[in-house]
């Protein structure tokens, strides 16, 4: 599972799986950028022993180099937005109430049942226009679930599937 996903569960009960692996052993890349489905940035932070944050600063500086200021002040607002959860909480009500509807109106199915997150992977019971690109079991190497899609319950292109009244 993404852990970045993880932050954002149906249930609003906050449990990141990896938070409870030993520190000592464990690292952690946690995407606030993806958390708050703003993909023009793609800002991550890193948790990780104190015996390598020397020699990971020291990699990261010299692939990477300095970040720019306005990363610089992104990361900080999006750190702010993840910790009063506000933004989270309000996509997710949105993804809960799309994802309701579409499995309602039966315009998706799957046997899976999603727990978190903004993305789904379900059959689509709608005709999508020709030539639409979806992103099937292929690009996943999931052979066990053929007709079933990669759905993105926050993107606009959602109203393809149906008119929501939201």
């Amino acid at each position: 599972m993404d852990g970045s996903l993880q932050y954002l569960p149906w249930d609003g009960v906050l449990n990141e799986n990896t938070a409870m692996l030993d520190p000592a052993f464990t690292f952690r890349l946690v995407c606030p950028s993806k958390q708050l489905s703003v993909h023009g940035y793609r800002f991550s932070y890193m948790l990780l022993p104190a015996s390598h944050q020397r020699g990971m600063a020291w990699t990261y500086a010299n692939i990477a180099g300095p970040a720019s200021a306005d990363s610089i002040v992104f990361a900080h607002e999006a750190i702010t937005a993840m910790k009063n959860r506000k933004l989270p909480e309000a996509l997710m009500q949105l993804v809960i109430s799309r994802h309701a509807y579409l499995r309602k109106h039966k315009i998706i199915e799957s046997e899976i049942c999603p727990e978190c997150g903004y993305f789904v992977f379900e059959k689509i019971n709608v005709a999508l226009p020709d030539g639409y690109s979806v992103m099937d079991g292929k690009y996943f190497d999931l052979k066990s679930y053929p007709h079933y899609m990669k759905i993105n319950l926050l993107s606009p292109s959602i109203n393809l599937l149906c008119d929501f009244p939201f």
